[in-house]
């Protein structure tokens, strides 16, 4: 039996402790959100009834659960419409933005001038808001609904908006105010309609209200001379 010599601590001669391997480092990923199921939430996929359902997967076929895929088929239930690009609460919006913006504008001016105006008005707004979400989502919002859907949303968003400023322009208050009054509530129908977040609704309220301003004022500079 042979006797293994161990270095001493006087020697100057340590042993290294074996290597750890370092564990990759785990990104963190948000959660999703979860989306609150109301009366006649159906799964897209299976069609299992999702009331009062918390999380975002259908418990039935696993399907990953989307505000628009969700909205969608309830569509499709209460209308029996199985189009690509119907939106019944857009053209519902739009309706009534259409016949409030335009008794608002003619009975302003006292003509009919003040109509053709406010649908000239309300062609430029819904069109350069579409425009500009079709922009932002080819960047980083993304699409998940066809275009001519997001089309009918956009025109119905920006016709209760319209509506609304109509009215606003009856109230005695600054413009500043009326102003912010105003983009609330275009941010909020964005949000609502096209199923984007607050931050992405306020981006495109805000960069459509900017590009609006320079196209109504080269329109007016043609129009002066």
């Amino acid at each position: 039996m042979t006797n293994e010599e161990t270095p001493s601590s006087d020697s100057g001669i340590y042993e290294l402790a074996p290597e750890e391997k370092a564990e990759p480092v785990k990104r963190w990923v948000a959660p999703e959100p979860t989306i609150p199921m109301d009366n006649g939430a159906v799964c897209p996929g299976c069609k299992y009834k999702l009331e009062g359902l918390k999380s975002d997967r259908c418990p039935e076929c696993g399907m990953l659960l989307t505000r628009a895929a969700i909205r969608e088929t309830k569509q499709k239930r209460e209308w029996g419409s199985d189009s690509s690009w119907f939106d019944s609460k857009g053209v519902l919006f739009a309706l009534i933005g259409l016949v409030v913006g335009s008794l608002v504008w003619g009975l302003t001016e006292g003509n009919i001038h003040g109509v053709y105006d406010f649908l000239i008005y309300f062609g430029i707004t819904a069109g350069i808001g579409w425009v500009v979400f079709i922009f932002c989502s080819m960047f980083w919002i993304g699409f998940d609904q066809p275009l001519q859907k997001t089309l009918v949303q956009t025109i119905g968003a920006y016709g209760m908006y319209s509506a609304v400023s109509a009215l606003l322009m009856l109230v005695p208050l600054p413009g500043i105010i009326l102003f912010f009054v105003g983009m609330f509530v275009l941010v909020s129908l964005l949000s609502e309609m096209l199923d984007i977040d607050l931050q992405d609704a306020i981006v495109l309220a805000l960069v459509a209200s900017i590009v609006k301003v320079l196209v109504l004022s080269y329109v007016l500079i043609l129009e002066m001379s």
